[in-house]
């Protein structure tokens, strides 16, 4: 039967998920240690929000994700980004080390094989076996973090158009202590900044004067220490009935300007439909050599659409638009794609997901699962 592997249940496809199959539910294995050196040794069950919370008191900080309820297994191997990837690089970027019960149900340790290192930072999950335990390097944490947003209601498609541009000239000159995103529903614009460091520094107040001249306004800053800040991004516990998929990486606005104004209007005429592009680059461009095949793009995109239980219609229209978004960022020629926000519409998706990394992958699938016991609909396949 064919084995799939859960953490934290995030898989937006449901690849943490089988039909006539096995499910191992790692979610009890999520013990935390951390030594004096700032080594964390961590089981892949352990979420976003228990792992924030044992760090933070102990003055350490795992750059990771923001969403409080997902599998720190599932999000390391995809990747894993967030408000402090910019400074301190992924979440994989910090693994040093895994274990795994492979395909063929041996125990092993990637002390032994740099390989399975290698592909365990952004190589994905549910490929080579079951990763039992995840050591990791943390960072001092910061003292706070800074958080201010801006917003604007553009009065017709083409002036979102130009806001959208002005976004990518101002986010592609962020220093590394600041990470920003840009968020576009039917009705406005809110563009987010975060920063380690205090509102009154001059990179903060220049971006703060160069986001206002844009015509955006806001309620000014908010300055929190970070384990307090940090909660106010958690999302809610629960499951949510909503499509989220990767919108493509981006070297800057002319990537994405064929699409555009087409993902613009579909955007602002279908209520629930969200795009959102979040800034990377920073020490994400010098991370360790890895499977994470997309260092060299600092910007991120990602379509959303939500809809409430029972409304079939909005649903059925959402749907219909989001694969309307999902084609036309096809046509502008954006092809790689974040592992974390998959599609099964991707295609070919080993090119999306891992690039030229993909043969090497192949290659570790051979060695440790040869009869693709571990399995999902767009697994490495030797």
């Amino acid at each position: 039967m064919p084995i799939a592997v859960r953490s934290g249940g995030h898989s937006f496809v449901g690849d943490s998920l089988n039909a006539e199959g096995i499910v191992i539910d790692l979610s009890q294995m999520d013990s935390q240690t951390l030594d004096p050196s700032g080594n964390y040794l961590a089981g892949p069950g352990v979420k976003l929000k228990a792992a924030y919370e044992y760090l933070l008191p102990r003055q350490r900080l795992l750059p990771a994700g923001s969403c409080g309820g997902v599998g720190l297994g599932g999000l390391t191997l995809g990747g894993g980004y967030g408000l402090f990837a910019r400074e301190f690089g992924l979440t994989c970027d910090h693994l040093d080390g895994v274990t795994m019960v492979s395909g063929r149900g041996e125990m092993i340790d990637s002390r032994d094989d740099p390989d399975l290192l290698w592909a365990c930072r952004g190589g994905g999950n549910g490929n080579f076996g079951v990763i039992t335990s995840l050591r990791f390097r943390t960072q001092a944490a910061p003292p706070q973090l800074t958080a201010q947003r801006f917003k604007a209601a553009p009065a017709s498609d083409a002036a979102m158009l130009e806001l959208m541009k002005g976004w990518f000239e101002i986010a592609a000159t962020l220093p590394n202590s600041l990470f920003s995103g840009f968020v576009m529903n039917h009705r406005e614009v809110s563009i987010l900044v975060t920063s380690s460091r205090a509102a009154k520094g001059p990179a903060f107040q220049r971006l703060v004067t160069q986001f206002k001249s844009l015509g955006l306004t806001t309620k000014g800053p908010l300055e929190k220490d970070l384990g307090s800040s940090v909660v106010r991004y958690f999302g809610r516990p629960n499951p949510l009935p909503f499509r989220n998929f990767s919108a493509g990486y981006y070297q800057g606005f002319s990537d994405l300007a064929p699409a555009a104004l087409e993902i613009i209007s579909e955007v602002r005429s279908h209520p629930g439909s969200l795009f959102q592009i979040n800034t990377l680059g920073g020490q994400i461009i010098n991370g360790p050599d890895s499977a994470y095949a997309h260092r060299a793009f600092p910007f991120l995109g990602e379509a959303q659409a939500y809809w409430t239980a029972g409304e079939n219609a909005k649903r059925e229209s959402l749907l219909e638009s989001s694969e309307r978004i999902r084609l036309a960022i096809a046509r502008a020629g954006i092809t790689r794609h974040y592992r974390n926000y998959p599609s099964l519409k991707f295609e070919p998706w080993q090119d999306a997901y891992y690039g030229a990394t993909y043969p090497t992958l192949q290659a570790i699938k051979l060695r440790y699962d040869p009869e693709n016991v571990i399995r999902h609909a767009q697994s490495v396949v030797a």
